[in-house]
């Protein structure tokens, strides 16, 4: 895997693993790696308070540099999150065959 990628993927998973500690008031937080037909899919889900609906601060950028990451690694973000049951982060991104 590229240096450029794994970083990027590093810095998207301290960035996920951060909000969940700092913000969600998560108690616990699992990692999923999985790799199949040439695409790594990143996991990180937490048992915490889910993202706000409204009210989120414009001048955070843990969001925004999460999707600008994976944009720049040529891959995609989903974000799943439901108000008192936690958030799901999901990194999908291509990775060459050996």
């Amino acid at each position: 895997m590229a240096a450029d990628l794994r970083r990027h993927l590093y810095l998207a998973s301290k960035e996920a693993i951060t909000n969940a500690v700092k913000h969600a008031q998560a108690t616990e937080i699992g990692v999923r790696l999985r790799v199949a037909d040439a695409v790594l899919v990143m996991e990180i889900a937490d048992d915490g308070r889910g993202l706000p609906t409204m009210g989120l601060d414009p001048t955070r950028n843990g969001l925004k540099n999460l999707r600008e990451r994976m944009s720049a690694a040529g891959g995609t973000l989903e974000i799943e999150s439901t108000a008192g049951a936690g958030t799901r982060v999901t990194c999908t991104v291509p990775v060459p065959l050996a």
